[in-house]
């Protein structure tokens, strides 16, 4: 409506102000003078609310909002989940039949940041691979805490559909929230993975920073690390993680958080079997 109008004043070709008014100018305003309509406000939660009470009235396969809590409101039974948790699940019918149809043989999840003018909120997609390996988008989830409280009520929405399936692995990055969530929703023996390209951001992240002070080691640890990841059997894999854990045990203290993080995340127990990363298994 503010487009149409803009539009329809320059078109008028009256020489008035109105006729230089932009969209940027009605945003400024309504910033200033009225702060309860600012982006990821009140106002458009309660929207996103009254439209999931109206979707309640269509059939099943035509709803796409399948949850919605906003800031101001409580959920009995949930005590973790204050009054300032927005939650909002989306899927369509062609997702559910996707989760259906190719969820059994694992799930993926991550979270992206910043990508729309919502700075604050966060957009969840779960994902599966179809038949060529290929992602498939499934549910999404918006949050403005990505925590294990919100998890857990984007997995119970979708509970329904993933009681009829036996996923295998659960993939997502070594944040704790997602796959507790998804222990203490589904309640099943699912393999944890973790996505190689958060991995590997770790990986550089802690062989840069300053705690090796020797630059031959962090490469060598750094070449160690991406055989184990690139083994193509479980006897090449083995015979790198043996490699590697004995470059780690010479390095000592100098692998720093290098080593505790390969130690604490990457490995369930220690280094025992083969690494918890998508590439190996």
């Amino acid at each position: 409506m503010r487009t149409e109008a803009c539009n329809e004043w320059r078109r008028s070709g009256k020489k008035s102000r109105e006729m230089y008014v932009t969209l940027q100018d009605v945003h400024n305003i309504r910033k200033e003078f009225l702060p309860e309509y600012q982006f990821g406000s009140l106002s458009d939660m309660e929207s996103l609310r009254a439209e999931f009470v109206c979707q309640q009235t269509l059939p099943e396969r035509e709803r796409t909002l399948l949850f919605v809590k906003t800031e101001t409101e409580a959920i009995e039974g949930y005590p973790e989940l204050t009054d300032t948790h927005f939650v909002a699940v989306i899927q369509n019918d062609h997702q559910r039949q996707a989760l259906q149809r190719h969820g059994s043989s694992g799930i993926c999840i991550d979270a992206t940041h910043c990508v729309t003018r919502y700075k604050k909120i966060y957009l969840v997609t779960l994902m599966v691979l179809d038949d060529s390996e290929r992602g498939v988008p499934v549910a999404h989830c918006l949050v403005n805490h990505e925590d294990t409280p919100s998890m857990e009520l984007f997995f119970i929405t979708l509970l329904p559909q993933l009681r009829s399936l036996t996923v295998l692995w659960f993939l997502s990055d070594d944040a704790p929230a997602f796959y507790n969530a998804w222990l203490k929703v589904v309640r099943g023996e699912t393999k944890k993975l973790l996505c190689i390209w958060h991995v590997l951001k770790n990986v550089n992240a802690g062989i840069q920073i300053r705690t090796m002070p020797n630059a031959a080691v962090a490469q060598n640890l750094k070449f160690l690390f991406r055989a184990v990841m690139y083994s193509h059997t479980e006897e090449a894999c083995a015979d790198a993680v043996r490699d590697l854990r004995q470059a780690l045990m010479s390095a000592g203290e100098c692998s720093g958080i290098f080593g505790k993080y390969l130690f604490e995340s990457c490995w369930a127990v220690g280094f025992s079997g083969p690494p918890r990363m998508s590439h190996v298994y």
